[in-house]
């Protein structure tokens, strides 16, 4: 049986006084000398051993298991180069050593050649295909190098040969979560968990595999046992302060990660995730402290400098924002949060050469990734080639408010000559149906049709060359269906007072709504008499219809509004759209509306920086919070301009 890397000999007795020097037997042969080379590995006597495994050579030089076992020896005496040497010599003399092979492996993976230590499994396998440990450390070896799917073979042989192995069923484990399959991998590391219950940090593990199923509960109680298992493991309150900032729980994460730089103050990355949390948290100059402590452990922690980035820019901190983000693509050129970020805040400050260029990186971003299932064989058209005559696919993608927003480019790629494809979302296809510039209009999932070229409507701002002065400006490039709005007049009646359509919150899956969107509780002091006010968004919460009802300043129509052809057709009946950064301001503006956007402290790059009004849409007035959170400061800004402008509208 092969010797693992831990234990290569299994004597378990203690150890005893050196033997006396004896004078040497003129004529023992070499498995004499074995033998008495392994009487004194029994007593850990490793240099007497030592000698005898190489008398027992010297008497055969083709004693295979004499080199080995001097390779063994080799090794606790931690005189590695000579222990491979040895090994090599097993291996000449007998090619299909598989215990030598395996034990070569070991010796190689644990000075970090991962390659070569691969080599030696194979060679083990290739010598005995049964090698249950081979197999096991084969699979390692190929799921740290991201050879997933061969490691998950590797694990099942060693599982196949042996059902009892805990940590084939671990690395299985491992191996199905990074192939996406979290319900095979809860079963896997199940299987582990109970061959080996004090394998404590694979509760972490099957807590985050039941994360990804959406079993919170579980997952919870998953953390928690291996806290309760583990509780001086570091690594296992960082996995579960990673799972509370998952879930927003940032005081709690917090606590997490802070029981994890008790334990271990030389840990980096949970001081840079307790930054973020705190950051979350409201805790500034706490974030900023523990990003500094991040740095100092590991001055080259990419993560940590883009993730101070962020709270610099949240902050107004640009130009210490703007050292961090290309601090951190220094360290990590492919970093594609910390080029994102970058360009949002180029985008933010009008630095459009930059911010457009850097913002082609959001389509590797994960969500991104995991939006969209395929690959366009047409080449990506960028600007530069000619497109007189050619056919080109122009995309939709992100969301309602970005189509509707950049769709205004389409008939600039018209106007070079081009036959336009677009694809919409099929809840904007019947609202851009005859937009200007498209020959034909398809919706997501639909064949796509032929084409030259393929562009992202989100690229065209680049493809354009897009500065502050030439951003195409022109509204309306959106109208309302004519016999919709008719419709609206009937349903709404004799207008008696200027009407106003109020968006208070936007879809909570956009990764910044919490910023973005309020409650009407937070609007309702603000709206005074002599209005009557309409709500454009289709989702109200309870407490929100509630405080809707209770008002009387709202004429309910949410029953009517089916889709954007409906909402476009509503607007056009109003006298002002007041909203939050959603989609129906897009609307509003691209319709050419007397739009009031409300923003928050730290608005969204395409609102850029303190202006009122906005190049996008020539007709909105921009309203933003005095600081960050105070949706009061903002609203009564609404409020006196609304009083001002009554008799304007009435």
């Amino acid at each position: 049986m092969p010797w693992k890397l831990k234990d290569l000999f299994s004597s378990k007795s203690s150890p005893a006084q050196p033997s006396p020097p004896q004078e040497k037997p003129v004529q023992l042969s070499a498995d004499t000398w074995f033998e008495r080379g392994n009487a004194q590995v029994s007593q850990q006597q490793w240099e007497p051993a030592l000698e005898c495994y190489r008398e027992a050579v010297r008497a055969d030089p083709k004693h295979a298991q004499a080199h080995a076992y001097i390779g063994n020896v080799l090794r606790q005496l931690r005189r590695l180069d000579e222990a491979m040497a040895a090994y090599d010599r097993a291996i000449a003399a007998k090619p299909d050593y598989a215990e030598v092979h395996y034990n070569r492996g070991t010796l190689l993976q644990q000075a970090g050649q991962a390659r070569a230590a691969l080599d030696s499994y194979e060679s083990a396998l290739t010598a005995n295909p049964a090698f249950v440990e081979a197999h096991y450390n084969r699979g390692e070896l190929l799921s740290q190098a991201g050879n997933t799917a061969e490691a998950l073979r590797s694990f099942d042989a060693a599982i196949e040969l042996n059902r009892g192995h805990a940590g084939a069923h671990a690395g299985r484990g491992i191996a199905l979560m990074a192939l996406g399959q979290p319900a095979a991998a809860v079963a896997s590391f199940d299987a582990a968990l109970q061959l080996r219950p004090d394998f404590v940090r694979l509760f972490s593990n099957r807590a985050q595999a039941q994360a990804k199923l959406g079993l919170f509960a579980e997952a919870r109680a998953s953390h928690d046992q291996a806290v309760l298992h583990g509780p001086q493991d570091a690594a296992i309150h960082f996995s579960r302060g990673c799972f509370l900032s998952d879930r927003k729980e940032w005081n709690a994460a917090i606590d997490s990660y802070q029981a994890a730089t008790a334990l271990n103050p030389d840990y980096a990355d949970a001081y840079c995730n307790l930054g973020h949390a705190q950051q979350e948290a409201g805790q500034t100059d706490a974030a900023l402290l523990s990003y500094k402590r991040a740095l100092e452990i590991d001055p080259r922690l990419s993560l940590a400098f883009n993730n101070r980035g962020n709270l610099f820019r949240s902050t107004r901190r640009f130009e210490e924002a703007l050292l961090d983000y290309r601090q951190a693509i220094a360290l990590e050129p492919n970093s594609v949060e910390a080029h994102y970020n970058l360009s949002q805040l180029a985008l933010l400050r009008g630095d459009f050469e930059t911010g457009w260029a850097e913002y082609e990186w959001r389509q590797l971003i994960e969500e991104a990734v995991a939006a969209s299932s395929r690959t366009l064989p047409q080449p990506a058209w960028s600007g530069e080639t000619p497109l007189q005559g050619k056919r080109i696919f122009i995309h939709a993608e992100q969301g309602f408010g970005d189509t509707i927003q950049f769709c205004r480019y389409v008939s600039l790629v018209a106007g070079l000559g081009a036959e336009v494809t677009l694809e919409v979302p099929a809840q904007l296809g019947d609202l851009l149906t005859g937009l200007d510039g498209v020959s034909q209009l398809v919706l997501a999932g639909a064949p796509i049709p032929p084409a030259d070229y393929q562009c992202s409507v989100m690229s065209l701002p680049r493809a354009f060359k897009t500065t502050l002065e030439t951003i195409p400006g022109q509204v309306p490039y959106l109208r309302a269906n004519a016999d919709k709005v008719a419709r609206w007049h009937e349903i709404l009646g004799p207008r008696t007072r200027p009407r106003v359509g109020l968006v208070w919150s936007g879809n909570p899956r956009n990764r910044n709504d919490h910023t973005r969107s309020t409650t009407l509780a937070r609007w309702i002091d603000f709206l005074p008499d002599g209005y009557e006010f309409i709500c454009l968004q289709k989702d109200i919460s309870d407490d929100d219809r509630r405080i809707m009802d209770a008002s009387g300043k709202f004429t309910p129509v949410e029953s009517y509004i089916e889709n954007f052809t409906d909402t476009a057709a509503l607007i056009e009946t109003l006298d002002l759209v007041i909203s939050v950064c959603t989609s129906v301001a897009h609307l509003s503006g691209a319709m050419g509306k007397k739009t009031w956007i409300v923003l928050s402290y730290l608005a969204d790059w395409r609102w850029l920086l303190e202006r009122r009004d906005t190049p996008w849409y020539p007709t909105a007035t921009l309203y933003r919070q005095p600081a960050a959170g105070d949706w009061a400061g903002v609203m009564a800004k609404v409020k006196e301009d609304l009083l001002l402008t009554a008799r304007e509208m009435g």
